[in-house]
């Protein structure tokens, strides 16, 4: 989930810790709708948000995945939506073969940048 600029721009005023929270909550929320969906189709999908998701790290999964770059700061750096992201996953087990959760995951992705 992308920042927004101006909010961010803020730090270290409390308006920016409050986008970086508002973003980690947009990427639970999609984590969380994925995983339900996910659910849904009888397959087993845990939600895992941050900042401290605990079973799993989400930095690496997003660099993997060709999501970006990671910078000397710790996070990553996408060409795209720059150093101002965060990440959210959703662990599943047969899903990983599935040509519908592929296309679902796509179109949610291009939902969420409208």
């Amino acid at each position: 989930m992308q920042h927004d600029y101006n909010a961010i721009s803020e730090a270290p005023k409390p308006e920016a810790g409050l986008e970086v929270m508002r973003q980690y909550s947009r990427a639970a929320f999609g984590a969380k709708s994925v995983a339900n969906w996910l659910r849904g189709l009888g397959w087993d999908a845990e939600p895992l948000t941050g900042p401290m998701s605990g079973k799993v790290t989400l930095i690496p999964p997003a660099l993997a995945s060709g999501f970006g770059e990671l910078g000397k700061h710790g996070s990553i750096i996408n060409p795209e939506f720059g150093a101002s992201i965060k990440a959210g996953d959703w662990p599943k087990n047969k899903a990983e073969s599935s040509r519908a959760v592929l296309t679902f995951i796509n179109d949610y992705i291009n939902f969420v940048k409208r």
